[in-house]
């Protein structure tokens, strides 16, 4: 069975709503399993790095040790402020052993910038900007709430599953010298963009296809306001932390922690 590992970059603190989320899930996989309900785990590896604001080294030191380190089949990048459920990862991972094809496929989360009350995802489709007529990558105003499975430009990585195997592709690319081989920040179309809507641009560039985005996936983005689509995910109505003789296995992980800085005697 196929097994989904996790990367979260940290450059600060991580939000406990997120490390519920985390807990919670952790928990329902192993009881999960233990129950016979599923016939193994769903969940592989853990990788968090807090590295700051260099959002481009950090992604690619994740990749990096997931290819090393990992056997998982997918890789799923969760932001350190959003709010998801088992049933989030499991929808995600299921779609992707369903669909070969999907070589990205990610849930979806709002901005905390919004056309009047209307929240706007992190999701993106090109277009001309109206004074220049340059085209630019614009959040999807329109995207549709409806529970299904749409191609689009660009999206965040902030509920983001790759399958491994692109990522391989990526690594082994002797045509690319680039020193950053997974995620890297450019300028496209006389614009700079981060390395979230560079590697999709790229993915677009090297296989025809975007990123796919699962409507029915809406995770909670926690800013200085909680912006989801829906109902959110209140934690009253999540598993508790003491389900199942505590938080369940932990994941086999990697962390990387800082060095503290070097103070000299007097």
């Amino acid at each position: 069975m196929t097994t989904i590992g996790i990367g979260i970059i940290c450059g600060g603190e991580m939000r406990v709503e997120t490390t519920i989320s985390i807990f919670n899930t952790t928990a329902l996989d192993r009881a999960l399993t233990e129950q016979g309900l599923r016939s193994s785990r769903l969940l592989g590896c853990l990788i968090v790095k807090p590295w700051g604001p260099y959002l481009d080294m950090g992604r690619n030191a994740i990749v990096r040790d997931f290819l090393d380190l990992f056997e998982d089949d997918y890789l799923l990048f969760i932001d350190s402020d959003i709010v998801f459920t088992f049933p989030d990862i499991a929808r995600i991972h299921a779609e992707l052993d369903a669909h070969p094809e999907f070589n990205v496929l990610a849930g979806v989360y709002y901005s905390p910038i919004s056309i009047g009350e209307k929240p706007l995802p992190v999701v993106y489709t090109w277009e001309s900007a109206a004074k220049s007529g340059q085209m630019v990558l614009s959040a999807d105003r329109n995207l549709a709430t409806d529970g299904n499975i749409y191609e689009k430009d660009a999206v965040g990585t902030g509920f983001m599953a790759i399958r491994r195997s692109y990522l391989k592709e990526l690594d082994e690319d002797p045509g690319d010298d680039h020193p950053l081989k997974f995620f890297r920040n450019a300028v496209i179309n006389g614009a700079y963009h981060g390395e979230d809507l560079e590697f999709c641009h790229r993915l677009k560039v090297r296989t025809g296809h975007g990123p796919y985005v699962h409507t029915g996936i809406q995770v909670t983005h926690i800013k200085s306001a909680m912006m989801y689509q829906g109902d959110t995910h209140h934690m009253s109505g999540a598993i508790p932390l003491g389900f199942v003789q505590g938080f369940g296995e932990p994941l086999q992980a990697t962390f990387q922690v800082p060095e503290p800085p070097s103070i000299p005697l007097v």
